[in-house]
């Protein structure tokens, strides 16, 4: 290191990540003396997180970056194409390989041994196939990103919309008078919290228990529940949903009759509130709330907090129509979160045949 010199150091994110800017610092800054060039087209692994995934393929912007002996850097001979590397270390055979090159009796703490690496064997295609394969599903990958970039935009239309919409900054055609109201939500809304269920209460038979995991679709497991169930519990197709602990986020349920578990609000509008109106009003309010304790450890919401938080009422009859608006935006977000999706799992499935040669590439 020469200690006036300003290095650019780059690290490798888990689960295929790929390679993001850690620092800028002068050599005089930088305790580890003993560091390596990486170039574009070279192949990194981090020895200490690769059993998480963490390798990625250099792309230019990060040439001459520099990394230290925590890394391998590998660059492949003219029998590999660099790019078919890359897309080989998605597939699970790599992985797996990786983690059983690594040593350590706490995953946190293993460390990979490229000397055990190389011993194992894949099945290689010839060039001009891993050429082909590599254009193949980097064709995919474009589509995946142009999609990327529409829903992004979808996004932040539809939030544009809310902002000017929900506050009045914008009134639509036949409206302009000053009509609108202030009011607390938990005055224009009842919060019902869902029940209190023990491991015990949960069968294989009656109503599905609703919890957070099902909303965010983590899991796709769902509990039942065949004991007595108060009304105010039930959850039918429609309803509007608010979890309030481990995450924040509005949901619309659109399943069969259910059963609420806690930590979930049933959001229940109140005279001269329109329900779609209500959803969006509300999410665009935790959407604000999510954004001011970011980086704060809040990671909940309560009656009490709640209790803080007003907003602008207009007339029934707009906020329908305000709502109706919203509903195409929100429609048109949907479409490209969908096929977003359907782009993703069907370039799996696709990376899966030509990777494995359950489907060959014809030159």
């Amino acid at each position: 290191m020469v200690d006036e010199q300003v290095y650019d150091l780059v690290t490798v994110k888990r689960a295929r990540g790929g390679i993001v800017r850690r620092e800028h610092l002068t050599g005089k800054e930088i305790s580890v003396k003993s560091q390596f060039r990486i170039e574009r087209g070279d192949f990194l692994i981090s020895k200490r997180q690769i059993v998480h995934g963490a390798c990625a393929l250099v792309p230019s912007q990060f040439a001459g970056s520099i990394v230290s002996n925590e890394y391998a850097v590998l660059q492949p001979d003219d029998n590999l194409d660099n790019q078919f590397l890359a897309y080989l270390s998605h597939t699970p055979y790599f992985q797996q390989t990786c983690f059983h090159s690594s040593i350590g009796v706490h995953i946190e703490k293993m460390i990979f041994k490229l000397d055990r690496w190389f011993r194992w064997e894949f099945n290689i295609p010839p060039l001009a196939e891993q050429k082909r394969i590599a254009e193949i599903l980097s064709t995919w990958d474009a589509a995946i990103e142009t999609t990327e970039r529409l829903l992004a935009n979808a996004e932040a239309q539809k939030r544009a919309l809310m902002q000017q919409l929900l506050k009045g900054k914008r009134r639509l055609n036949g409206y302009v008078s000053n009509d609108w109201r202030e009011s607390l939500l938990v005055d224009a809304f009842d919060f019902v919290n869902g029940r209190a269920f023990k491991p015990s209460d949960w069968g294989v038979s009656g109503l599905p228990i609703v919890r957070i995991q099902n909303l965010t679709k983590s899991t796709d497991t769902l509990n039942r529940f065949s004991g007595h169930v108060e009304d105010k519990h039930l959850v039918r197709y429609g309803d509007f949903l608010l979890s309030w602990s481990a995450t924040l986020e509005t949901f619309i349920w659109k399943d069969e009759d259910a059963v609420l578990n806690q930590h979930i609000f049933k959001v229940v509008p109140r005279t001269d509130i329109d329900r779609n109106f209500g959803f969006y009003l509300i999410s665009f309010e935790i959407d604000n709330l999510r954004s001011k304790v970011h980086g704060t450890g809040m990671k909940h919401i309560t009656k009490k907090s709640l209790s803080k938080i007003s907003a602008r009422l207009p007339p029934y009859r707009e906020q329908v129509e305000i709502s109706d608006v919203l509903n195409i935006a929100a429609n048109i977000e949907e479409d490209y979160r969908l096929e977003l999706a359907k782009l993703i799992c069907e370039k799996k499935g696709l990376t899966q045949q030509l990777l494995t040669g359950k489907r060959r590439v014809t030159m």
